[in-house]
């Protein structure tokens, strides 16, 4: 495929932006930046990689932001990239090589992560596909948070995303209370309820699930505090619901 465009989201990605720019050189028709008002040197590292540049407020809605970007781009086929994210190789080869008028309408690429230098093989992030490059008006995304492609049949292919998420732990906690207080948020406005029971059991019985029966403990020290910062994660998110729902 050799015309697509590509669209990055961004909102004080510094420490990233230039490691994700470099993996997409020689890319696509035109690589275009949707910002959310960045404060840092996001937008002045991005501008030497000649790529275009839209402000757009999130609204803390991920899906209606992608939605929103695509209507930015010329291309019919939009690929998507997230600034802490870098196309292999392989990528690269597979997505060069899809004919321009191709029958699938959205392809699905495996994400590798990278944690405290670790590749992460089990676990959580042990087997994640994403929906990366899809077509105009053949699907959209939904959910405000954690986006999935909905509408159009998804093709999964094995070519390496790598992903390198949370630099400290600092970060991570961050990114847990920032994502689920948006969770918590899509969990109220579909009227769920969480009862006592399922603020205690269910994240004990994720991070066994994670790091025992997906073998999470195989990746080592990494493996227990990605297992452990995920549950952790969905405590918090359950637990902004109870609360809201108990003292309101």
């Amino acid at each position: 495929m050799q015309h697509f465009s590509i669209l990055i989201l961004t909102k004080n990605e510094e420490s990233t932006i230039d490691r994700c720019l470099n993996s997409l050189k020689h890319m696509g028709d035109e690589t275009i930046i949707i910002d959310d008002h960045s404060s840092d040197e996001t937008l002045q590292k991005a501008r030497a990689y000649g790529v275009k540049i839209y402000t757009q407020s999130l609204n803390d809605n991920f899906a209606e932001a992608r939605n929103r970007a695509m209507l930015q781009a010329k291309s019919k086929y939009i690929l998507f990239i997230d600034a802490d994210e870098v196309v292999s190789k392989e990528m690269k080869e597979y997505i060069v090589q899809i004919p321009e008028k191709t029958q699938i309408p959205a392809f699905a690429f495996k994400r590798v992560d990278f944690f405290w230098n670790t590749k992460m093989r089990f676990g959580e992030a042990g087997n994640t596909y994403v929906t990366r490059l899809v077509t105009k008006d053949c699907g959209s995304f939904i959910r405000p948070v954690h986006e999935v492609w909905q509408g159009s049949k998804v093709k999964k292919v094995d070519c390496p995303l790598y992903h390198y998420p949370h630099p400290t732990i600092s970060s991570f906690l961050h990114s847990i209370n920032t994502y689920s207080s948006l969770n918590a948020a899509y969990m109220l406005s579909q009227g769920k309820n969480i009862g006592t029971l399922e603020l205690i059991v269910l994240p004990l019985g994720k991070f066994m699930y994670t790091y025992f029966f997906k073998l999470g403990f195989l990746d080592g020290a990494a493996g227990f505090i990605y297992s452990f910062m995920m549950s952790f994660h969905s405590f918090l998110t359950r637990a902004k619901v109870y609360t809201r729902k108990k003292y309101a």
